[in-house]
């Protein structure tokens, strides 16, 4: 991958990550394919799999409403706010 190009992908999950923080409800695949000007679901799924192995607290539901899966961070964890997972 040329440096152009993984920073591009740096830029992008970053860009996903700061969207992701300012929410309360959270975003489904198709919004986050939005923001990032149309790239595949397949690499929205990368990105937030990126962010779970990088200790971010992401948490999948189902809206009662519409039905649909939204995607959002966790910010509680034991009782405190934060965003990421403790590492050892």
């Amino acid at each position: 991958m040329a440096r152009r190009n993984r920073l591009a992908v740096l830029v992008l999950s970053l860009k996903l990550l700061r969207r992701l923080g300012g929410l309360r409800y959270g975003l489904t695949i198709e919004e986050m394919q939005g923001d990032l000007g149309g790239v595949s679901k397949r690499t929205v799924r990368r990105y937030l799999k990126a962010f779970k192995a990088a200790g971010v607290l992401l948490e999948g539901y189902t809206t009662s409403v519409s039905r649909c899966k939204k995607w959002r961070i966790s910010r509680i964890r034991n009782g405190k706010a934060s965003i990421f997972t403790q590492t050892a």
